[in-house]
């Protein structure tokens, strides 16, 4: 069995580094971008090796609807697995629907628990998350 991979997309380091030691404490492989742009080239890179792409909403240089929208045209088997965080109540636009209802979304300040759920459903190749 192979070790599951998480692509973490937000430029506040402290969340990244909060959810890095998380997934890695259950058992994944964490790879890390702080803009869009370097999230792209890792999803150009190893788009079928994640199990699961969390990203932030809104960052420096593109949106998360930006990058899942990549995924979206160019790997939609990926879509299901990618997972928005934002503190905003987030609003999909007309031209974004299939985004939300393909995607899921964690609200910050993150709740683990939330967190471990959506693991367990969207992230359902990774380990058992205790």
């Amino acid at each position: 069995m192979s070790i599951p991979r998480v692509l973490l997309v937000d430029d506040e380091p402290a969340i990244r580094l909060a959810l890095r030691k998380w997934f890695e404490r259950n058992g994944w492989v964490v790879d890390e971008a702080d803009d869009g742009h370097t999230a792209i080239n890792c999803l150009d890179a190893t788009h079928d090796g994640y199990g699961l792409v969390i990203c932030d909403v809104h960052l420096p240089d593109t949106s998360g609807l930006d990058i899942a929208s990549h995924v979206e045209a160019q790997w939609p088997y990926l879509l299901p697995r990618f997972v928005f965080s934002t503190g905003d109540n987030m609003e999909f636009s007309p031209q974004h629907r299939t985004l939300r209802e393909r995607t899921r979304v964690l609200l910050k300040p993150f709740d683990f628990s939330e967190l471990r759920e959506i693991v367990s459903t969207v992230g359902a190749s990774g380990p058992e998350i205790g």
